[in-house]
This record gives structure tokens, C-alpha cells and sequence, in this order.
């Protein structure tokens, strides 16, 4: 009988450890997941920053474009022509 005990103690340890070591591998491939997800999620951040940083690079040199032929535009209607003869 006491065997039978002895079986059964060891039999349920080793269905615990089992359990444990299930449930370990479980939670390391949901951190893998998350750790995947986040990374993913910074690049994607990071792919729309630098489309937005260029995106106002290119407002920013369209308006000094902008200004700089209004500018022109103002020193010729403000240049006095000669009249012609």
C-alpha cells in the first residue's frame, strides 16, 4: 500500500512539474509575442515620423519658394521703369 502511496505522490509531482513547465512555455510565448508586437509597433512609429518630418521639410521648402517669388514679384512692381521714347 505504501508503494501505491509513493506511486501516486510521484505520479501527481511529475503531472505538476509538467503543468509548470506548460505553463512556462506559455507565458514565454506570449512575451515573445508582445516583445514582437512592440517592436513591430516603434518601427511603424517610427516609418510615420520620418514620413511626417518629410512631409514638413517639403511644406517648409514650398513656402521659402512661395516667399521668395513674392519677394521677386514685389521688387519688380516696386522697380521704376523707363519710359519708352
Amino acid at each position: 500500500m505504501k508503494k501505491l502511496l509513493l506511486a501516486g505522490s510521484i505520479l501527481s509531482l511529475g503531472l505538476l512539474a509538467a503543468c509548470s513547465q506548460e505553463t512556462e512555455d506559455k507565458t514565454d510565448a506570449a512575451v515573445d509575442q508582445v516583445g514582437d508586437a512592440a517592436e513591430a509597433a516603434g518601427d511603424a512609429i517610427g516609418a510615420a515620423a520620418t514620413d511626417a518630418a518629410e512631409g514638413v521639410g517639403d511644406a517648409v521648402n514650398k513656402a521659402e519658394k512661395a516667399a521668395d517669388a513674392a519677394g521677386d514679384a514685389i521688387k519688380e512692381d516696386a522697380t521704376p521703369t523707363a519710359p519708352a521714347t
